[in-house]
C-alpha cells in the first residue's frame, strides 16, 4: 500500500489540493487536515511523489476520486487516482502537476517545485464564407448581411461522450478514464437588430474569426477534459425562415412573430467519421466551416459546407 498525505492549502483565492505520495509498498498511512510532518529519519529513507491540483477556491469543479469511484482517502495507489467532474463541464481555471523528489533532495533545497499545466482544453467553432478551399476565407458579399449567423435565434451546442475522468498513465500524462452517458449542452442565444446578428458578442461567447473577414465568426465552445478523439458535436441552429408566413395582413414592418423557426444541424465530425474529435489539455480544438454562401442559414440541403479541425 503507498503512503498518501492529503492537504488543503488556500493560495489566494485558489484552493491548492497537495497530495504527498511515499513511493515504497507496505508504507504506514499519515494524514493531517493542514500540514505534514514526518521524522526526520524516514523522510531520508524514501521517495516522494508530490501532486498539486489547484482550482478557484468559490468555484470548485475538479475532484479526487478513486477508479471504483469512492472519495479519494490517504491508501489509494497511484495508479487508482481520478481526476475528474461529475457531468464534463470543465473551466478555465483548473490545473495539475506532480514532481518526485528523494527526501535527502528535499533536505537539501529546502523547497519543492512544481509545473502546474491547465487541465481542460477549449472548443472553438470558426465559421466564415469560403473560395474554393478552407484556406481561402472570403468576405460575405452581399451589404444587407452582417454576419454568417444572420437571422440565428439560438445556437445549441451537443458534446456527446465528454470526459469526465482521467487517470495518470505510465508516462505521467493525464488520459481519459471515464465518459458522460449524457450530452453535455451548451445554448447561446445571439442578439439581433432586424435579423441582423453583429460581432463582437463577447459576453456570449461570439467573436470574430478575422477583423479582414468580414462577417466571420469565432465562437467559443466548452471547457472540456482531454479526450481520445470519442467527442462528437452537433450543432443545433435555430433560425427565422426569410418568408413571412402573416399573409402581409398587418400593417408596418414584419416581427419576429410573422416568421416561422426552423432548425438546421452540422455534426462535427460528419456522422459517419470512425474517429471522433480530440481535445488536449491546455490547447484550443479549432473547428472550421466554411461556407459557399454568406449565411448559414442559406446552406443548400446535402451540400455548400466544408470542414475540418486542428490545434491551437
Amino acid at each position: 500500500m503507498n503512503k498518501n498525505i492529503r492537504s488543503f492549502l488556500r493560495f489566494g483565492a485558489f484552493l491548492l489540493i497537495l497530495v504527498l505520495v511515499v513511493l515504497l509498498a507496505n508504507a504506514v498511512l499519515i494524514q493531517t487536515d493542514t500540514y505534514s510532518a514526518l521524522p526526520l529519519a524516514e523522510l531520508k529513507a524514501y521517495d516522494y511523489r508530490f501532486l498539486m491540483v489547484a482550482q478557484p477556491g468559490d468555484a470548485q469543479w475538479l475532484s479526487l476520486s478513486t477508479a471504483t469511484g469512492t472519495q479519494f482517502v490517504p491508501g489509494v495507489a497511484w495508479e487508482d487516482l481520478r481526476l475528474g467532474c461529475a457531468s464534463g463541464a470543465a473551466a478555465p481555471d483548473g490545473y495539475s502537476g506532480y514532481t518526485d523528489l528523494s527526501g535527502e533532495a528535499i533536505l537539501l533545497d529546502g523547497k519543492i517545485r512544481l509545473t502546474l499545466t491547465r487541465v481542460a482544453g477549449q472548443v472553438l467553432f470558426d465559421i466564415y464564407r469560403t473560395g474554393s478551399s478552407l484556406s481561402q476565407p472570403e468576405s460575405i458579399l452581399s451589404p444587407d448581411v452582417e454576419s454568417v449567423i444572420d437571422r440565428i435565434a439560438r445556437i445549441e451546442i451537443s458534446y456527446e461522450n465528454p470526459t469526465t475522468e482521467l487517470r495518470f498513465d505510465e508516462n505521467g500524462t493525464l488520459v481519459p478514464a471515464a465518459y458522460a452517458s449524457e450530452p453535455l449542452v451548451q445554448s447561446i442565444l445571439p442578439q439581433m437588430t432586424d435579423f441582423k446578428v453583429p460581432l463582437p458578442q463577447t459576453d456570449k461567447g461570439l467573436g470574430i474569426y478575422d477583423d479582414g473577414v468580414r462577417g466571420s465568426l469565432r465562437m467559443k465552445g466548452a471547457f472540456l477534459l482531454p479526450s481520445d478523439s470519442k467527442l462528437r458535436v452537433k450543432l443545433l441552429f435555430t433560425y427565422y425562415d426569410t418568408t413571412p408566413a402573416c399573409g402581409n395582413g398587418h400593417t408596418g414592418v414584419h416581427s419576429a412573430a410573422c416568421f416561422p423557426q426552423r432548425q438546421l444541424t452540422l455534426a462535427l465530425p460528419a456522422a459517419d467519421a470512425a474517429t471522433g474529435l480530440p481535445v488536449a489539455a491546455n490547447c484550443f480544438t479549432v473547428n472550421r466551416a466554411g461556407l459557399h454562401c454568406d449565411r448559414i442559414i442559406d446552406i443548400p440541403v446535402g451540400g455548400g459546407i466544408e470542414t475540418n479541425f486542428d490545434w491551437l
